[in-house]
């Protein structure tokens, strides 16, 4: 494997990947179709509502609000990957792993849209995302080959990975056919045939490169296409499609057990390879509980279990996502992760959840997106990083620096840093999550897989009212109000996170009662009745040890981090169209502090003070809802090094105590530190060194 670079065209570099590995197969002959004649896949726990059900609120309509005005809504008019798109007719969108731009950005857009639509926002929007997205999905299906194919058949991307660019605009096409009635029947025939050509060509060229590697979105992708009944009669290529698609990849199952040619890495790789990439393992992360739909064994389902358990245990940071930058980069809180690497892992978690119903992926979904979704993108969504730190000093060029793979504007922020994937990618984050926070359960009911403010007329209870009000991830208690208008009973089960051990419930003002933790609890709703439900999630401080390198500390509540508040002075190097711009940040503010801890009592160093409600801008980087007052001590011989900060020394610490190594270590005063919500801030410390208090 070797990385090169190449000229963006602005004077930039973009560091591209050449000379891939072959692919280890999965299984079988990579020609043989299943023979399968039962189309049956194992069911959902909980089956997601159809696109526009859900309308978001609050604080949580403002966020995709400023997603719609910011970058995400403006690409179509500026940029050139996307308004001049080969899939469209121009002649751009022609770097990485296909015609990629456009897919990406319709597949966040799409959902975007219905979003918007369904709560009566799209009159706040500066821009007309309706016309916009109609434009694109239009123009491909107008232009679909007469084979089937969909976009540029050039040839783009090389034998046997010709067919992966497609497959996130079959995404946006069939969620738009879920809102949008009047075409539902275009659009996913559209698919349709596109899947009976890629199928048909499949059995000629198998995938190869970044297609035989993602593999299981295009499983999944003909997965949908029978949960949604859009079959038309061809179930049976359909199943034979996702079986093809599994003997033709790669065999992730044998990687992360670590039995294969290929094993997961236990620490940071040296160099580039496809199989250590962090976004293909964010997206494979869903690939045990997609194929298990259709093997219908359980060691695919404990597939999820195992790539939660490695990511974390060797590449897991504190702010709920894995080190990747590119590759895999061990448990350093310097190393950064990819931006897509976060959207498609919350996406697959998100998954993994709907398919097997435990509770623990639906949890670490809210710790991504309320921590490391929001910390890689700034305040009004114009500009974003390729890559985040857990401990960030600086976002500037950088030569040298930590990472092995990336180039040296991989943690600026700005249009296309490094690389212009995660500029169109990055716009799939909330809006798949908004999708999440209610999903249908087997019994008829509904359930609360995520908390943030949204109503919706739901398909069941006869048309039951629900709404969720609450300020959380920046609140403490969530108010449900369900107003069923059927004789029947409606279950409602709601998550009570693994952290939430102090966590109650009051039905219609009733006494509270407490509940379980790390599970999914249930409250029958009477029919032709209002109920409400107050659940008080009662956080407190907690300290989490083994983040990061050295027996490292961080600091949780509820959902959210907390990280060191720094002082983040933007400098723009560039500007572009409207109000996108490169930036750099740096900051006068100390960061090499060890935090004074008390292990058995943290409220004893550390206070809780909330500010108030989210404010206009929800994850703004000064107006905090809630922050955390800390103690310190400054560690001189922690030290900036390669342009990052160190990491951290071995903890605890005694002060002015000499090392087995002959390291002394020196420390300041105690001072008063300010602990922010991690997802509130461009520049940080989230992985501390720790003192005991004395």
């Amino acid at each position: 494997t070797k990385t090169t670079t190449r000229s963006d065209g602005n004077g930039g570099k973009c560091w591209l990947k050449y000379e891939l590995p072959p692919l280890v197969l999965a299984e079988g002959d990579v020609c043989m179709v299943s023979g399968v004649k039962d189309t049956t896949l194992i069911p959902y726990k909980y089956t997601p509502l159809k696109l526009g059900t859900v309308q978001p609120m609050s604080w949580l309509g403002r966020q995709l609000l400023i997603q719609g005005n910011g970058l995400g809504g403006h690409l179509s008019l500026f940029w050139k990957d996307v308004n001049q798109s080969v899939w469209i007719g121009g002649q751009y969108d022609k770097q990485g792993a296909g015609h990629e731009r456009v897919p990406y950005w319709l597949n966040g857009m799409v959902p975007l849209l219905a979003h918007l639509k369904a709560a009566n926002l799209l009159d706040q929007l500066n821009v007309n995302l309706t016309e916009q997205i109609h434009y694109f999905i239009t123009y491909i299906l107008d232009h679909q080959l007469p084979n089937g194919w969909l976009g540029p058949d050039d040839g783009y991307g090389g034998v046997g990975n010709t067919y992966w660019t497609a497959w996130d605009v079959c995404l946006a096409l069939m969620q738009y056919a879920e809102f949008n009635p009047d075409i539902e029947e275009k659009a996913t025939r559209a698919v349709l045939s596109y899947i009976k050509e890629a199928h048909r060509r499949m059995l000629i060229t198998p995938m190869q490169s970044w297609s035989g590697i993602r593999w299981s979105d295009w499983t999944w992708i003909c997965q949908l296409m029978l949960d949604h009944g859009w079959s038309y009669g061809e179930e049976q290529l359909l199943w034979d499609a996702g079986v093809l698609a599994k003997q033709q990849g790669f065999n992730w199952n044998d990687y992360y057990l670590r039995k294969g040619q290929y094993k997961f890495a236990l620490q940071a790789v040296p160099q580039w390879t496809m199989y250590d990439h962090g976004v293909n393992n964010g997206m494979v992360l869903k690939g045990g509980a997609i194929w298990y739909r259709q093997s219908k064994n359980t060691s695919d389902s404990d597939q999820s279990y195992l790539r939660v358990h490695m990511l974390e245990t060797y590449h897991g940071l504190s702010s709920g996502v894995y080190s990747a930058d590119e590759c895999f980069g061990g448990r350093n809180p310097s190393r950064g992760t990819e931006l897509c690497t976060v959207v498609e892992m919350i996406m697959s978690l998100n998954y993994i959840f709907m398919v097997q119903g435990d509770a623990m992926f639906a949890d670490r979904v809210e710790r991504a997106t309320y921590n490391a979704l929001p910390a890689e993108i700034t305040p009004d969504m114009w500009a974003h990083q390729y890559l985040q730190q857990n401990n960030e000093i600086n976002s500037m060029h950088t030569n040298p620096h930590i990472w092995e793979s990336d180039g040296p504007d991989s943690t600026i922020f700005g249009l296309e840093p490094n690389f212009g994937c995660c500029t169109a990618n990055f716009v799939q984050g909330w809006p798949k999550m908004v999708a999440s926070i209610l999903l249908l359960t087997q019994d008829t009911g509904i359930a609360i897989a995520q908390y943030a403010p949204v109503s919706a007329t739901l398909p069941i209870g006869g048309g039951a009212d629900f709404i969720m009000v609450t300020d959380y991830p920046f609140g403490d208690t969530v108010t449900v109000t369900i107003n069923v208008k059927s004789s029947s009973s409606l279950p409602v089960y709601f998550r009570v996170p693994a952290w939430a051990t102090q966590a109650t419930i009051s039905v219609n003002g009733g006494s509270p009662v407490g509940l379980t933790s790390g599970t999914m609890q249930l409250v029958k709703c009477n029919g032709l009745q209002k109920t409400q439900l107050l659940i008080n999630f009662n956080p407190t401080i907690r300290l989490e040890f083994g983040w990061g390198y050295n027996n490292s500390v961080s600091v949780v509540r509820g959902p959210l981090v907390y990280a060191l508040h720094m002082v983040e002075n933007y400098v723009v190097t560039r500007h572009y169209e409207f109000n996108s711009n490169d930036y750099i940040l740096s900051s006068p503010t100390p960061w090499n502090f060890a935090l004074v801890v008390d292990k058995e009592q943290p409220n004893n160093t550390l206070i809780f003070q909330r500010m108030g409600p989210p404010g206009t801008i929800p994850f703004n980087n000064g107006d905090y809802s809630q922050v955390i007052h800390a103690k310190g001590r400054s560690i001189p011989s922690w030290i900036e090094e390669v342009n990052a900060a160190n990491e951290p020394p071995l903890s605890p610490i005694t002060c002015t105590n000499t090392r087995p190594s002959g390291e002394e270590i020196s420390c300041g005063p105690v001072v008063d530190l300010l602990l922010v919500p991690y997802g509130s801030t461009n520049l940080r410390i989230g992985s501390f060194p720790w003192t005991l208090q004395t």
